[in-house]
């Protein structure tokens, strides 16, 4: 696999993982990198939007969140 390729492969493994900026608990979780009950633990303060009992995280507040922490 060429050099090219890999980075090709990269993008779309990651726009597969994360195809949107919103993102239920699961990807939101591996968008941080830590366990599940780490992130209710320690990153309870995450903001989210629940639309219709639908709870939602938004990519650039969690960015914004982890560069304020």
């Amino acid at each position: 696999m060429t050099e090219v390729d890999f980075i090709k492969a990269l993008k779309k493994e990651f726009k597969e993982q994360y195809p949107h900026e919103w993102m239920n608990k699961k990807q939101a979780v591996t968008y941080v990198g830590v366990a599940n009950s780490t992130f209710d633990l320690k990153f309870g303060n995450i903001p989210f939007h629940e639309i219709n009992g639908i709870i939602r995280y938004n990519k650039t507040e969690i960015d914004e969140f982890m560069k304020q922490h």
